[in-house]
């Protein structure tokens, strides 16, 4: 006759009492492997951490840090605890592989080397034979100028999410940025364009010539994002400083006046990431001063020093530090609760026309034809990047 054992008969009797009473066991949320495209045809992979909240669950995007042709991806370091830590607290969580790192190596060559395409893409690869052009990419082989094209991946991560949304698996419109180094940069430069993206209706009969004439939403699609943490945040793109931009257009624009919440984390002994996290926030919150009150609206802008550590970006998720019980227990929580949870609504992101929006000029990014948003306009935008 068989027997288990008293440890055994603990787990299991609870199940059996439940489903003996008409009910269900309890599911038990698990990871799962997601793959989804960028409008270049590069092949994104990533983890997907679904919540039993479906439509009240806010949304988590974790932006890994990296080291310029070394590499880096979403599962080094902490990464995986911490979206396995979010998912507990009710987040829907989405991490992934920048292209060129971990697994994000794949492409649709017809695509990627097409002509709307191939004037920066062919700075992602080695020597280039039009006749062989290669199936796979490497951040081994991206020049200096090719990696502000990274923030297009985000940009593709959103369009995932906000799939997800429409399904009712999770609520987009309110999301949350998690990044590290180089990966935190990236999130502030595609933070800073969403706040200039405007879902817009053309009136009937007119086309891109017309786009003066389209109407826009009064919000821009950045108010998606509910608050941002960044780990030592850097402000170089692969050896190039980006600080001038970071401090003097980013941050002032997403922070100062959009007033979206976003705390810069360090290592207390790191001295570099002391000082960046004062620069930033010198940008962020008008006439900031540190130890000073809290400035009216920025009750959840600063900084948080993680003690007795000089470890930075992704590091900083080690298992011995509090970090990750910071993230959402000291931080998301409070602010979450103070805020609450905006109401979910259908992006369609696939369907719908939106435009970029600057004092001076009006660009589409998405048209009828365009089944993804375009590409991010850096020459607009005065960012160093190829051709």
């Amino acid at each position: 006759m068989l027997s288990l054992s008293r440890a055994r008969w603990s787990l299991v009797v609870p199940v059996l009492a439940l489903l003996l009473a008409g009910g269900k066991a309890p599911a038990q949320n698990k990871s799962e492997d997601v793959t989804f495209d960028t409008v270049d045809g590069v092949k994104l992979k990533g983890t997907w951490w679904p919540s039993e909240k479906g439509r009240k669950a806010p949304v988590v995007v974790l932006l890994h840090n990296f080291e310029a042709n070394k590499g880096g991806d979403s599962h080094q370091d902490g990464w995986d605890s911490l979206g396995d830590a979010l998912q507990k607290k009710g987040f829907a969580v989405l991490s992934f592989d920048f292209r060129g790192h971990g697994q994000s190596t794949g492409i649709n060559q017809n695509v990627f080397f097409s002509q709307l395409n191939l004037a920066q893409n062919r700075y992602a690869v080695g020597r280039l034979d039009p006749n062989m052009p290669p199936t796979t990419i490497s951040c081994k082989d991206f020049k200096q100028l090719y990696y502000p094209y990274l923030v297009c991946d985000i940009a593709a991560a959103k369009t995932f999410i906000d799939g997800k949304s429409d399904a009712g698996e999770c609520n987009s419109a309110n999301l949350v940025l998690i990044g590290a180094g180089e990966g935190a940069l990236l999130g502030n430069l595609w933070l800073y364009t969403e706040e200039h993206r405007f879902r817009a209706v053309p009136p009937q009969g007119v086309g891109l010539a017309g786009i003066g004439r389209w109407t826009l939403d009064p919000d821009p699609e950045g108010n998606d994002v509910v608050c941002a943490i960044w780990l030592s945040i850097s402000p170089n793109l692969a050896g190039r400083p980006y600080r001038g931009s970071l401090h003097n257009t980013w941050l002032r624009d997403t922070s100062r006046v959009n007033k979206v919440p976003m705390v810069f984390v360090y290592g207390a002994q790191d001295k570099d990431g002391d000082a960046e996290a004062l620069a930033a926030l010198d940008a962020a919150v008008p006439n900031f001063k540190r130890g000073g009150e809290k400035a009216r609206g920025y009750e959840f802008t600063g900084e948080k020093a993680i003690p007795q550590t000089k470890l930075t970006g992704s590091k900083l998720l080690d298992g011995n530090l509090p970090t990750e019980e910071w993230i959402h227990d000291g931080y998301l929580g409070p602010l979450m609760a103070k805020q609450g949870l905006k109401a979910a609504r259908n992006h369609k992101a696939d369907e719908n026309f939106y435009v970029w929006k600057w004092p001076t000029t009006l660009l589409p990014a998405k048209a009828q034809e365009d089944k993804m948003l375009r590409a991010i306009p850096f020459r607009v935008l005065g960012i160093a990047a190829v051709p």
